[in-house]
């Protein structure tokens, strides 16, 4: 096999600002990670049961919309924490939901199928063991931290 290329050169203070050799945490971040957690789950709701009985654009738009902006916020408090999560599988497995999400506002006929797609990746990636969701495709290894 040949060798794994580095990652590209980030200024060292930026480097170290992203993937801290510890995870930070700040006051309130468990009460803020509830939170966005609890609309996030509601918008789901919303947004699955708008797409399956309630014939509502507009309800189903913002209901994503929800989703959409408290999953952003999620990945802010993961990346914020360690940025190491932007290379693990979890954190790309949540960046492609939230693109599947906004593809259901662009392209609203698709919204029913990208949902259940949306659901199914959840379901595997949380249930999945810590050494997949934290394997890195780029170092093609469990990564925890990137130093």
């Amino acid at each position: 096999m040949g060798a794994i290329p580095a990652l590209p050169a980030i200024p060292l203070t930026l480097k170290k600002r992203l993937f801290p050799a510890r995870s930070r945490f700040f006051p309130g971040q468990r009460w803020a990670n509830i939170g966005l957690r609890t609309v996030h789950l509601v918008g789901i709701t919303v947004l699955g049961a708008s797409l399956l009985a309630i014939e509502g654009q507009h309800l189903r738009q913002g209901a994503a919309l929800a989703v959409l902006a408290s999953g952003l916020g999620l990945a802010a408090l993961y990346t914020f924490s360690n940025g190491t999560w932007l290379i693990q599988l979890s954190g790309q497995a949540v960046i492609a939901k939230l693109a599947l999400v906004a593809a259901m506002i662009i392209w609203p006929a698709c919204a029913l199928v990208l949902f259940f797609v949306v659901i199914g990746l959840s379901t595997m990636i949380s249930h999945a063991p810590a050494s997949v969701r934290h394997y890195s495709l780029y170092h093609r290894r469990r990564l925890d931290h990137l130093y």
